[in-house]
């Protein structure tokens, strides 16, 4: 049997079982219950809208609210259950964790946190950002109307940031890359896989990873 206390506390347990011998009952079971010392949100698609969700009694049903929310009230670590979401603009100091089941206990071997771009922007934009990192992700580029067809575009000089264990995609447009690094940014991609998309038009290029403007990339077990 399991429980979950939602609030900080001493609290007493028992436990009893029931056969067809009888019933035994255990002595009390202290159970003292901290505040988490590295507090998080949650988002799962059915999730709500507003400044209050977040906790893992209300999960968002939006990345972006729930980084919203998640900077209002000084949280930092937001889990992310399977599912499909719009285009993400990361923050600083910010670490969104996919692939979750959707009751938060686990990552789930099925539950694929799927971030896709639009017509006219990459799936996750990175601009100016320190010290974040999105992992378990899958982040892909879709076909484009406008502008280059990028997955992810990390720039402004962003330092410290990291993507995880992901994968990575480009759309269809000019230029289809996975990763475009590029202003004299920072970044490092472990264990992560990234495909450039498809180009249209003649003398158009592909890129897995581009990287450009004095920026650094340091790429660990990826492909």
């Amino acid at each position: 049997p399991t429980h979950v206390y939602n609030s900080v506390g001493t609290f007493t347990a028992k436990l009893t079982l029931t056969n067809s011998a009888g019933t035994s009952t255990s002595p009390n079971i202290p159970i003292v219950v901290n505040q988490d010392p590295n507090p998080k949100y949650y988002v799962r698609t059915t999730g709500s809208t507003g400044p209050s969700c977040g906790p893992l009694l209300n999960p968002c049903s939006t990345i972006t609210q729930a980084q919203s929310n998640a900077v209002a009230n000084g949280i930092h670590v937001i889990r992310v259950a399977g599912g499909t979401y719009g285009p993400l603009t990361l923050v600083s100091s910010m670490q969104i964790l996919g692939g979750w089941k959707q009751d938060f206990t686990d990552f789930g071997t099925g539950d694929v946190t799927a971030i896709y771009g639009t017509s006219t922007s990459p799936a996750i934009t990175i601009n100016g950002v320190t010290n974040s990192t999105i992992s378990g992700v899958n982040a892909q580029g879709v076909t484009r109307t406008s502008g280059d067809a990028v997955g992810v575009v990390i720039s402004g000089a962003s330092n410290a940031v990291t993507i995880d264990k992901s994968t990575v995609g480009g759309g269809v447009g000019p230029n289809a890359t996975g990763v475009l690094v590029s202003g004299g940014s920072t970044a490092d991609l472990t264990e992560t896989t990234v495909n450039s998309g498809t180009p249209v038009a003649p003398g158009r290029s592909a890129y897995g990873v581009r990287v450009l403007g004095l920026s650094i990339v340091n790429i660990t077990l990826g492909d």
